[in-house]
């Protein structure tokens, strides 16, 4: 099995690496979303895959493989709020343009995320003078224009407005009314490496948990990635700007590669 997710890992290398040099440069809020979720796969990808052989030797590395895969589950659970806002919609609607605005929408929200501490940290540069801690908040902000209010003068910095603000656990609840059971797979995998993440007594605590428990953790988020990977790659060919001769022939790959693995079908929403 050891050489089974280690073959994963590779996979996930030779797919990502295959999209991100396909990709459109023409990007929607979809496309954007997609492109830096696939990218991000690929650079986490790389640590894992040199890790990964080092565990029967130095098991102790399965601590920072744990910290990167929570970043990755955490990705996850974005990309499953998408798979369920699509579903939802499924139920009572059928106009593709309509569902894009949908997606649109929250991929927007989830760009925009951490502009907030950006012009936080802009606000409390202490070596900018009070206009230019302004001016520098106002130019984030711009980047995602409808996310801030936004003031006319240069009296007080942008905020974020209400509908704008992410809540990760507010996802998770609305996948754990749905279908979607990879959700509370994924979510169980993201609060326990949280556990090494955050310091704290059971960031030692862990550690105590016996190796072959959290062996097969680390070998279940490495199949995670695969489908987290597959589900990327499917939101920027059905709703992007990316349906083209490249994309779809690497998405059938690894659809076909979770498959001959697996022999099911992977538990996602086309």
């Amino acid at each position: 099995m050891d050489d089974l997710h280690l073959l994963h890992l590779h996979k996930a290398l030779q797919i990502s690496g295959a999209v991100l040099q396909n990709f459109t440069a023409t990007q929607t809020e979809i496309d954007r979303f997609a492109f830096v979720g696939i990218d991000k796969v690929r650079k986490i990808t790389l640590s894992l895959v040199n890790q990964y052989p080092l565990l029967q030797t130095l098991p102790d590395i399965e601590f920072s493989m744990g910290i990167l895969l929570r970043s990755l589950m955490m990705d996850d659970l974005m990309v499953l709020g998408l798979i369920n806002k699509a579903a939802l919609y499924a139920q009572s609607g059928n106009d593709k343009d309509e569902l894009k605005a949908i997606i649109s929408d929250q991929c927007y929200i989830f760009l925009s995320d951490g502009t907030g501490h950006l012009i936080e940290q802009a606000i409390n540069n202490e070596g900018f003078t009070p206009e230019q801690r302004i001016e520098t908040a106002k130019r984030f902000a711009l980047t995602f224009f409808k996310a801030f209010n936004i003031p006319e003068n240069n009296s007080q910095p942008p905020k974020l407005k209400n509908d704008y603000k992410l809540s990760l656990k507010g996802i998770y609840k609305e996948i754990s009314e749905s279908n979607l059971t990879r959700g509370e797979q994924v979510y169980d995998l993201y609060n326990f490496y949280s556990k090494y993440d955050h310091l704290s007594h059971w960031t030692g605590q862990a550690t105590h948990i016996p190796y072959e428990r959290r062996k097969h953790r680390i070998d279940f988020g490495i199949v995670i990635i695969l489908m987290h990977l597959r589900d990327l790659i499917a939101l920027t060919v059905d709703l992007g700007n990316n349906n083209n001769e490249v994309l779809m022939p690497l998405l059938t790959n690894l659809d076909e590669y979770l498959r001959s693995s697996y022999n099911t079908t992977p538990d996602v929403t086309d």
